[in-house]
């Protein structure tokens, strides 16, 4: 998600600066209930952590091509400075030593571990990937289920501005309704109404809507089209309604065993009940709007993402570009799981990650990599890696 993903989350859509907008967006409530989210505490991790890295010489390959996409970007990235310190020093050296051994060594020589809130490093590990879909340019009897482009009557209200920089949201997302901003429109209002008809948003169509809904879910994906290559579509804004698991719907209406909710297991679950699959669907009010893109699939920081050696996490505890060293379990072949003990840089938001115990894996593309996250849910531990000397930075406000 992952969903909320791009370089340029303002594409096509409207800052709003004027105050009479603002003034009534704060008498009409829209800023009401906004918790004050306070700044993490950090904890300094015992240096053991460090024994229980095991990188490979793929690992090591994939965690370079990581470093090299962040440190491009995080030079102009608001509240990276952490996160550029820690991805120059980590480039080199991966860059300079011989074996994923030495690797280890120097890591330790030169990190300090960190863990952050009252987690003691513990973390639930989940997986997103890029899928590949079959779709069209053109609707037709088979692809009826269009995936659209950011409207043109998104809104976007930054709160910095206004003082609110200790709030857990750091702008508000809606529509005019006459001089007032509400609420854009939901999924069902999208989806299931009429809400964005007519307006030439449409930028493809698919054959299946749960495609439609996972690929909102992951943010971005490849459309493999019927007369000409495929196209890679990525994240270019949301609605600004928050993200709600229709997974845990499934498993608290006792549909589906909540240890056993998987993208998988809530595909076949559709499928078997066609007539539960909007209202199951829809109960996610939060939706995605596209744009083409070249290269890719990039994370929120702007930077290409690679398979195995980036994440998405929540930037309040763990800035874009911080090096994270993640411990957890991760499916293999067969229905098995293999350890996973490597280090990943920060390059990916979303929706559902929230908190310094949420790691989303990044892990490839297409249908391998989606068996991978589908089945990804796994206990383990996350660490935050600090040049020597230095301190963990809170962030105050989550950046979406």
């Amino acid at each position: 998600m992952r969903a909320e993903k791009i370089p340029d989350r303002s594409l096509r859509s409207k800052w709003i600066w004027r105050p009479v907008l603002v003034l009534a967006v704060l008498l009409s409530g829209a800023c009401a209930g906004i918790p004050e989210a306070p700044p993490p505490d950090y904890v300094p991790a015992p240096r053991s952590v460090f024994g229980g890295l095991a990188l490979s010489g793929e690992d090591a390959e994939a965690l370079a091509r990581a470093l090299d996409a962040a440190a491009k970007r995080l030079p102009a990235v608001a509240n990276a400075s952490q996160g550029l310190a820690g991805a120059l020093s980590l480039r080199g050296i991966v860059r300079d030593a011989g074996t994923p051994d030495e690797i280890r060594a120097k890591v330790a020589e030169a990190f300090d571990p960190w863990t952050a809130g009252a987690t003691g490093g513990e973390a639930l590990v989940t997986g997103y990937y890029e899928p590949v879909v079959e779709g069209s340019l053109a609707p037709s009897e088979r692809f009826r289920y269009p995936l659209y482009a950011v409207p043109d009557d998104l809104v976007t209200v930054p709160l910095l501005p206004f003082g609110l920089t200790n709030a857990s949201r750091d702008r508000l997302v809606g529509r005019l309704a006459g001089r007032t901003v509400v609420p854009y429109h939901t999924r069902r209002e999208i989806d299931g109404g009429s809400a964005l008809e007519g307006k030439g948003l449409e930028l493809a169509w698919l054959a299946d809507p749960a495609d439609r809904f996972f690929l909102h879910v992951q943010g971005s994906g490849v459309i493999r089209l019927p007369d000409g290559p495929p196209r890679r579509i990525g994240y270019a804004g949301s609605n600004g309604h928050p993200y709600r698991s229709i997974g845990r719907l499934l498993a608290d209406e006792g549909k589906i065993p909540l240890a056993d909710v998987t993208m998988q297991a809530i595909r076949d679950y559709l499928a078997q009940n066609p007539d539960e699959r909007d209202r199951v669907l829809h109960h996610n009010e939060s939706y995605v709007f596209f744009r083409w893109t070249e290269g890719g699939p990039f994370g929120s920081l702007g930077a290409a993402l690679v398979a195995f050696a980036s994440v998405a996490v929540d930037p309040r505890f763990y800035p874009p570009g911080s090096i994270l060293l993640l411990e957890t379990e991760i499916p293999a072949p067969g229905g098995a799981t293999r350890p996973f003990r490597s280090l990943v840089v920060a390059m990916d938001t979303g929706g559902a990650i929230k908190g310094p115990g949420r790691v989303d894996l990044f892990c490839g593309t297409g249908n391998e990599a989606g068996e991978i996250a589908g089945r990804l849910k796994s206990r383990g531990k996350i660490y935050l890696l600090l040049p020597k000397g230095g301190r963990p930075v809170a962030i105050p406000m989550a950046a979406k």
